[in-house]
């Protein structure tokens, strides 16, 4: 659970490999001269990739975005980065079967990092924003772009309505993870939480559930737990 990017690249089935990895290429080129935590220093490209099942290596989480798996070989091309401290890795590129046209699908969690402890609001920013210049680039690069963005920033080019957005996401967020402790309690799960360290986790807990009465619900659902009936 977290505010997140989804991202859809693609190209044409026609486009050649050699076309392909140039454009992948300038991307790449174009973000190292943005103010990421981190690029690729190279383009990762495998032709016939699989993926089994459990493999925990340097670049898995990469070719599980890419598609691949045991059993459908493909070519893949692309980088990863990542944008801000507490944001997921923000992966770009392009994967082709035998046929069909090139595509990526893929998505980046940037809520956290707005954790003060990663520097609060203006990381998140950073971060976040950044996903969306990257995405900008391949649009002007010639890639076809898709973007699902969950603060609205894609859309609306809002910073004041994406800074409120990230506000109500970790106070739900807050919320919600004091709701399910409570409902977990005299069971043997436990619950542990992103929000767990805060610094403002209180604040964020107190408007979480005062902005959403359903999680008050809850919670008092669980104190009210009906006695089952003696069948003896």
């Amino acid at each position: 659970m977290g505010l997140t990017i989804h991202l859809k690249l693609s190209l044409p089935s026609k486009t050649t490999f050699g076309k392909v990895v140039e454009k992948v290429e300038k991307l790449r080129q174009a973000l190292l001269d943005m103010p990421f935590a981190a690029v690729d220093k190279e383009l990762t490209i495998r032709k016939n990739c699989t993926i089994k099942r459990g493999d925990n290596s340097e670049k898995s989480w990469f070719f599980i975005q890419a598609g691949c798996d045991e059993t459908v070989p493909r070519t893949v091309i692309g980088f990863s980065t990542l944008p801000a401290e507490g944001t997921e890795s923000a992966d770009f590129g392009l994967t082709k079967e035998k046929i069909g046209e090139w595509k990526w699908s893929s998505f980046c969690k940037t809520q956290y990092a707005n954790d003060p402890r990663c520097g609060g609001l203006q990381n998140f920013l950073r971060g976040h924003l950044l996903v969306i210049a990257a995405l900008d680039k391949a649009k002007e690069i010639g890639f076809e772009v898709m973007v699902n963005d969950e603060g609205g920033y894609w859309e609306k080019r809002d910073v004041e309505a994406l800074s409120k957005e990230i506000g109500e996401w970790d106070a739900f967020i807050a919320g919600m993870s004091v709701a399910l402790g409570q409902a977990m309690k005299g069971s043997e799960l436990t619950m542990e939480s992103a929000m767990d360290g805060r610094p403002d986790r209180e604040i964020l807990e107190h408007r979480g559930l005062q902005a959403n009465p359903a999680l008050l619900k809850l919670i008092e659902g669980t104190k009210k737990k009906p006695e089952l009936p003696d069948r003896g």
